[in-house]
């Protein structure tokens, strides 16, 4: 069986998901996940539940042969903190991991446990049918409101989605591995659009409206917390727009991806990570997506 460590939030979840999905395809293996992260409330909350997607939870026995036993959310918490190993040795790194190698050693009697992010759109482009219909969102978690919503955005093709990420971006730690999209991104990206759709009406996507007020003229936009929809509503909701202005988020990312329009148009910023940009980058874009300098 293949264990895959889930965590991160909606965008790593869904890498995460089509990388296990696409190994365990490979090797006709079974395939669940540990889900310690959510159930111990550490970092970001599960998402991926909330799609068609085949969820299944490591029992505690096999994961306690990968992961060293907590015994509460705080002794969770405190190991990570303090920098203390919660893995055991066996475990198979993203960062050790070698196809070939893996080829070699499987055995389909015994378990093998894989943590990583995988952000590699090849995992999800080589399987894309199956897993676009699991990563449709199940409509019991998709609100009336949410739906005149969407009926807005499918009947109007000229309306821009505009995703911007600030928040947890500019802490500390994150602050030393993103870039900080600059404003000219933004009215970089408008103006692009605005050439084919000068009269559209701009929907943003944000968790920092007060940002967006104190630097654009905001009379032609719909700022989406307005609505009050939940994070997977607007997701969804974002899959929709025929035109789409991404953040270095990997959210707004596989928005698009997801977005099955034939004439979409997705604009991303050229600059995501401060170290290894051009390489990371290279595993997240499409050839028909524009490149802007951020």
């Amino acid at each position: 069986m293949i264990i895959g460590n889930l965590k991160g939030g909606l965008g790593n979840q869904l890498f995460i998901y089509s990388f296990i999905y696409t190994l365990a395809k490979n090797f006709t293996s079974s395939f669940n996940f540990d889900l310690t992260d959510f159930n111990y409330d550490i970092g970001k909350k599960l998402e991926i539940n909330k799609f068609e997607v085949n969820l299944k939870e490591c029992n505690k026995v096999k994961l306690n042969k990968f992961r060293r036993k907590s015994i509460s959310s705080i002794h969770e918490k405190l190991k990570r903190r303090l920098g203390i190993d919660y893995f055991k040795k066996n475990i198979i790194s993203e960062q050790s991991f070698i196809f070939d190698e893996f080829k070699q050693n499987y055995n389909k009697n015994l378990d093998f446990y894989i943590d990583g992010y995988w952000q590699d759109i090849k995992y999800f482009f080589t399987n894309q049918i199956e897993l676009n219909k699991q990563f449709s969102v199940k409509k019991s978690f998709l609100s009336d409101n949410y739906k005149k919503l969407e009926n807005e955005v499918i009947q109007n093709k000229s309306s821009i989605c505009l995703h911007v990420r600030k928040g947890d971006y500019l802490n500390k730690i994150n602050k030393t591995i993103y870039e900080n999209i600059s404003l000219n991104y933004y009215y970089n990206s408008l103006s692009y659009f605005k050439k084919y759709y000068p009269n559209s009406i701009i929907y943003i996507f944000t968790d920092d409206v007060k940002w967006i007020y104190n630097n654009f003229d905001t009379s032609n936009f719909k700022i989406i917390s307005d609505y009050k929809l939940n994070t997977i509503e607007e997701f969804n909701l974002m899959t929709k727009f025929t035109n789409i202005i991404t953040s270095n988020s990997t959210f707004s990312l596989w928005a698009s991806l997801l977005n099955n329009h034939e004439k979409k148009n997705t604009v991303v910023p050229k600059f995501w990570f401060k170290k290894e940009n051009a390489n990371k980058t290279s595993k997240l874009f499409t050839k028909q997506m524009v490149i802007l300098e951020n």
